[in-house]
């Protein structure tokens, strides 16, 4: 398992923030609210219009987490799930939250 909770990459052009979990199968609350703060920090002093999560190695997404990805939806920033397993977006699908986020496939 990695060190790092997560790691974090705003790109070059400014209005994407990339957001991965690194050898974690699940966040835990502590480390979703530290997400949240540096989310909210780094919307706050950038132009972040997209922010993207890279969810390939997590089993699924906790509801915490969701529940602060819609409220990001919310306030006009575009989510996606980057590289989700069928099991991330088919529990999307079967609750109608697959509207919310966009799915990208990296590969």
């Amino acid at each position: 398992m990695s060190n790092q909770p997560y790691s974090v990459e705003v790109s070059d052009s400014g209005n994407r923030l990339s957001i991965g979990f690194p050898g974690q199968k699940v966040p835990s609350p502590t480390v979703i609210a530290d997400c949240q703060s540096l989310i909210d920090d780094t919307i706050a002093k950038h132009n972040v219009e997209i922010v993207s999560f890279n969810v390939g190695e997590l089993d699924f997404v906790p509801s915490q987490m969701l529940g602060f990805l819609i409220s990001l939806r919310n306030r006009g920033l575009e989510i996606e799930f980057v590289d989700p397993s069928d099991f991330i977006v088919e529990s999307l699908q079967v609750t109608h939250l697959d509207k919310y986020f966009q799915i990208r496939r990296s590969g």
